[in-house]
């Protein structure tokens, strides 16, 4: 049987044999041994592996029609894939709906609507459509971490910051009693019961419960386990209405002891002019 090859003697192999080369297309180096064979267009058997061959240098495509679909070429995939990905993922760019146990990226990755990895390298851009996790398999938000080393779950070498822009704020409100609110909430050291004790399970904080009572602006709870969270930076806003408040008390009473130092000093002077005039009436 042959196939489009000019060697047709060896164009289909057949058998229960192992070899590379058992079904070929087009052959480019039809006296190769059919064993180690590589130089042509089909398919073999090596080992349990079943192979789909082109020469070295040359790529594999998958058409639907006339529009190529995905592409291998020189160990790099290229293509838009739907699924999980299981095992390693590794290219200059790529798209990427579902799971990957790893996925080692040069340029970039985008995936949609949502992608979860254990350990993803990139020397350029992750971008997710949707919902990003790190090991978890179902992110509930758009970067999702259930993971810690020791007591961190993510580390920064640069400064973590928040949309603040009074361009996109609305109904400004100041925090009023901001003072007695700090007083009602009580910073703590403490033991975190779902931590490793062998790999650091002691924190400070404070308790989501006792924050929400008086600012719950700052306290989240999780749709699905019912559990809080509190955004720590956001607090800021509430210690620096208190730090107002206490300046606000502290001018009052700097301004009640000024008075109190005049008042003094008029007593002060009225004392020493009586002084004087005692002792005048004195020497006479």
């Amino acid at each position: 049987m042959a196939v489009g090859t000019v060697a047709s003697s060896t164009a289909w192999i057949g058998g229960n044999v192992v070899v590379n080369k058992q079904l070929v297309l087009y052959d480019g180096g039809f006296a190769d041994a059919v064993a180690t064979a590589t130089n042509f267009y089909g398919f073999g058997i090596n080992g349990s592996t079943l192979r789909y061959q082109v020469p070295s240098g040359q790529n594999h495509n998958w058409y639907a029609g006339s529009t190529s679909v995905m592409s291998i070429a020189g160990g790099v995939v290229s293509g838009t894939f739907s699924g999980n990905v299981t095992g390693n993922c590794t290219g200059s760019s790529g798209s990427c709906t579902g799971n990957a146990a790893t996925a080692t990226v040069a340029s970039g990755l985008t995936g949609t609507p949502n992608i979860s990895v254990g350990t993803v390298t990139t020397s350029g851009q992750a971008t997710v459509a949707g919902y990003l996790g790190v090991s978890t398999t179902s992110p509930s938000y758009p970067l999702h971490v259930n993971a810690v080393s020791g007591t961190v779950s993510i580390y920064a070498s640069g400064d973590i910051t928040a949309f603040s822009d009074a361009r996109v704020k609305t109904n400004l409100v100041p925090i009023d009693d901001a003072l007695d609110k700090v007083m009602a909430v009580t910073g703590y050291t403490y033991e975190r019961t779902d931590l490793d004790p062998a790999t650091g399970n002691r924190q400070a904080g404070v308790i989501a419960q006792e924050v929400e009572a008086v600012l719950p602006e700052v306290v989240h709870t999780d749709a699905v386990t019912g559990m809080k969270s509190v955004a720590y930076g956001n607090m800021v806003a509430l210690l620096i209405q208190a730090v107002k408040e206490m300046k606000c008390e502290l001018d009052g009473v700097k301004a009640e002891l000024d008075d109190n130092k005049a008042e003094l000093d008029d007593n002060k002077a009225e004392l020493d002019s009586v002084k004087i005039e005692l002792a005048i009436l004195q020497g006479r």
